[in-house]
């Protein structure tokens, strides 16, 4: 059984799409910021251009009302920038969210891999022991199904360790063909 160890088809998605918003947030960012200038400058301009038409005709409430309006955008103004940056504060708390649990995630996959090597290197020594006689009157001598039955369950508990969500292969399960083939000529003998 072949394990992968690339992204999954919706994580990879996933990461393209992080990729590209994390890439596009520095031209938004300064885009936006981009259109504070002008605004403020429109404001300012707007201002210059109201003064200079009534410089002559100096009449306090429009000048008033001029500066009222002014400063509602510019408070205006602010209260974006601040909603904007608890915006920004909240994305990066949920990308932390996210980075924890991919870490996690990948720590119980370092883990399960190294379960399955653990019960490879069992295995593998454990069919070694049978292929090498330890002395030639003796080997013959032993029990091979017992022997034969310890392979299939340190096998069965490899294929365990290596399966995606540690699935069993229990009774009502079915078996690999292999496993069932193994199991029944050892039965027979």
């Amino acid at each position: 059984m072949v394990v992968s160890a690339g992204p999954w088809p919706s994580e990879e998605a996933e990461m393209n799409i992080l990729e590209i918003n994390k890439k596009s947030r520095p031209q938004l960012a300064e885009n936006k910021q981009q259109f504070r200038n002008l605004k403020q400058k429109f404001l300012v301009t707007q201002l210059a251009y109201f003064l200079a038409n009534r410089q002559n005709n100096y009449e306090y409430e429009d000048c008033k009302d001029l500066l009222k309006s002014m400063l509602r955008d510019e408070r205006l103004f602010k209260e974006e920038k601040l909603a904007e940056q608890l915006g920004q504060t909240e994305e990066l708390r949920q990308y932390k969210v996210l980075v924890h649990s991919h870490e996690r995630e990948l720590t119980q996959l370092r883990e399960k891999l190294q379960e399955g090597r653990d019960a490879s290197h069992s295995l593998k020594q454990h069919l070694q022991a049978l292929l090498t006689p330890d002395e030639p009157d003796n080997s013959q001598g032993r029990d091979l199904r017992e022997q034969l039955a310890e392979g299939c369950r340190l096998a069965q508990h490899l294929v365990q360790k290596l399966s995606p969500g540690n699935v069993a292969i229990g009774p009502d399960e079915r078996k690999p063909q292999a496993y069932e083939r193994l199991q029944t000529s050892i039965l027979s003998q």
